[in-house]
């Protein structure tokens, strides 16, 4: 803890010292992320989308998750509420990693990321590309990338937001932001709490797989509260025409009862397990640009911590997790038409466990490199990425990605890119013991080839835009690392199964008419077959089919939201022997904005599962009917 909290000090003194060198005259300094410049940049071929930001602004309340869900054709699995995870093209959480401002927020320990717990308030934009991206962001950016950040604001007028909403099943919440700053400084200042009971009625059966006996439960959700508080303050800051300085500062306490299955439920087992997840993040960033070089440094550390008890077996574990990462990169621009982009990384991981029975760490390094082309007159880009990565001095497999961004004919262009991925074991994996499940040390990355090709089609004119894209793409991976039982009935991870995965995805945007007066569409589907070759047996927890239409119009102020989302069945196990049946849930919403001279106010109203659908993303984790949520939201200028 005294070392996190020299950190800190650290990057504050970092900023005082800064704001201390910044004057009130304004230096001309292009605002750009290097990190995020290097995925939009030298990534030609890809299928990227961007959440559009008025869908955060109209829903303080909303998580990750729920941004996600009704916005992308992602795969979010929810384990009930208050956890979720996200999936890009049937890959899973651990292959799909969300990355901030530069920084995988995946956890040493079990290479997760709960975008449940991660609040759209506290992020200014979020952007999803698919497919595989390992060359540039390392291990697990296999099946796609979940990107957020906090943009720099400087040039941007003062401002405060408050937030407030209660809805259905004891959910409160709050959520306040200021920003202050010159114009060669911006402060941001967000805090959020928010407090629910999650003691909602629900309706399910179990099959009990021995007896293929079904009981019919008819219940209510019972120790599923939540309470969870978050900070963040970001700096960005001009320290003259050439230097930038940014530093982000990110806390979350999460304190939530684990609710009890449906299979508990049956069970009669007491429902009384607690975990309450604390996360630290630091990060700090210097960029120079001058001429044809920019050049970052960006440092973070990212430290998690996890206690689970359950009174009534007497289960209690504490996990603690630190990783440290620092890199270096510099993009150089010979000419109009070429970029070279080539950097360095190291992390440094360790993490301790009551299950695992001792401290472990890893130590991390890699170099990489990026080539971009693009000829203007023809409608060409090509880029051209490459990355070596060593583990404790053992060399892991190169990975490399070519894309290609081809017009052909006006706004039509095609789009194709090929590349391969990879991901290490994570703690778990390697050093997990407990009297059920041990970890296998001796474990091998996983390996996997990804190709795509497709169209996109950008077109804008007086009252229309409309952004289309579409994609077929596959995927072959192994030594896919699996938890399985063993010969004695312990459970332990190997690298017995691989993976065969072909798609088909589409997704689109049409607005019509001005931005007082407009009607837009935004739909997304995903076609999946994702198969275990050696069985030809479907991957668990993959649906087939996966879409979502939402219907937005806006009127003078006035803003009316209808949501359709539906996935196919979806299998539960290996075997496919049992499915958990599809589902359509409809979600609706009606905003009113009001603008004055010196603030503006948003209220509104959103009806989630509209039809009060009794459905589940998770075996035996069922999810809450019908609820609603009143929102009022104010800006301050």
């Amino acid at each position: 803890m005294k070392f996190i909290f020299s950190i800190l000090v650290l990057m504050l003194t970092s900023v005082w010292v800064s704001l201390g060198q910044i004057t009130d005259t304004m230096f001309v300094l292009p605002e750009f992320s290097v990190k995020e410049r290097r995925m939009l940049y030298f990534n030609a071929g890809s299928n990227g989308s961007a959440i559009d930001t008025t869908y955060i602004q109209r829903n303080p309340a909303a998580t990750l998750g729920d941004i996600l869900l009704h916005n992308s054709t992602l795969h979010v699995d929810a384990y009930g509420v208050g956890t979720a995870s996200v999936s890009a093209r049937g890959l899973g959480s651990k292959r799909t990693p969300v990355i901030w401002n530069g920084f995988n927020l995946q956890g040493v320990s079990g290479h997760d990321v709960d975008v449940a717990t991660i609040q759209g308030f506290m992020v200014d934009n979020v952007q999803i590309e698919t497919g595989s991206s390992s060359a540039l962001f390392g291990s697990g950016a296999a099946g796609g990338v979940v990107y957020i950040d906090n943009k720099p604001m400087i040039g941007t007028p003062n401002q405060a937001r408050v937030n407030v909403g209660m809805g259905s099943y004891g959910r409160y919440m709050g959520g306040s932001m200021v920003q202050w700053g010159n114009p060669n400084y911006k402060g941001t200042l967000r805090l959020m709490y928010e407090t629910a009971d999650n003691d909602f009625a629900y309706q399910a059966d179990y099959l009990n797989p021995k007896t293929k006996e079904v009981t019919h439960v008819d219940t209510t959700q019972v120790n599923a509260a939540r309470h969870q508080f978050e900070l963040m303050s970001d700096h960005h800051i001009r320290i003259n025409p050439f230097h930038s300085l940014q530093v982000h500062l990110w806390f979350q306490d999460v304190n939530r009862q684990i609710a009890p299955t449906v299979k508990d439920v049956v069970g009669k087992k007491t429902a009384d397990a607690l975990q309450l997840d604390q996360n630290y993040r630091a990060s700090t960033q210097w960029s120079y640009r001058k001429g044809i070089v920019n050049t970052a440094v960006r440092t973070a550390l990212l430290t998690t911590r996890t206690h689970y008890t359950k009174p009534s077996t007497g289960e209690d574990t504490q996990t603690d997790g630190n990783s440290w990462i620092t890199e270096a990169e510099a993009t150089v621009n010979p000419a109009d038409e070429l970029s070279f982009n080539m950097g360095v990384h190291y992390t440094y991981e360790d993490c301790e466990s009551s299950s695992y029975g001792s401290w472990n760490e890893r130590n991390r390094g890699a170099v990489f490199g990026s080539t971009r082309y693009q000829n203007d007159q023809s409608g060409t880009r090509v880029t051209l990425n490459g990355r070596l990565e060593h583990i404790e001095m053992e060399k892991y497999p190169f990975t490399w990605t070519v894309g290609l961004h081809q017009a052909i004919v006006g706004p039509l262009a095609l789009v194709a890119k090929a590349g391969t991925s990879y991901r290490v074991p994570s703690f778990n994996d390697l050093y997990w013991v407990s009297s059920y499940a041990v970890g296998n040390p001796n474990l091998k990355p996983e390996e996997g080839i990804n190709y795509e090709a497709g169209l996109q089609l950008k077109l804008a004119s007086d009252g229309v835009k409309l952004e289309a894209g579409t994609s077929l793409f596959g995927m072959d991976m192994k030594n896919w690392m699996n938890w399985a039982p063993r010969e004695d009935g312990m459970y332990t991870v190997m690298n017995i199964d691989s993976a065969k995965i072909r798609g088909f995805e589409a997704q689109g945007v049409l607005t019509l008419g001005t931005e007082q007066q407009s009607i837009a569409l935004r739909g997304g589907y995903t076609y999946l077959d994702a198969r275990d070759p050696k069985t030809d047996n479907y991957l668990s927890y993959v649906p087939m089919h996966k879409g979502s239409l939402s219907v937005t119009g806006t009127y003078n102020g006035l803003q009316l939201l209808v949501n359709r989302t539906e996935s196919s069945k979806l299998p539960v196990n290996a075997a496919n022997s049992d499915y958990l049946r599809g589902y359509v849930v409809y979600d609706c919403g009606i905003y009113k904005s009001v603008a004055l001279s010196t603030a503006d106010f948003n209220i509104g109203l959103k009806v989630q599962n509209l039809t009060d659908q009794q459905y589940q993303n998770r075996q035996y984790y069922p999810m809450p009917g019908r609820q609603y949520l009143l929102t009022l939201a104010v800006r301050l200028m």
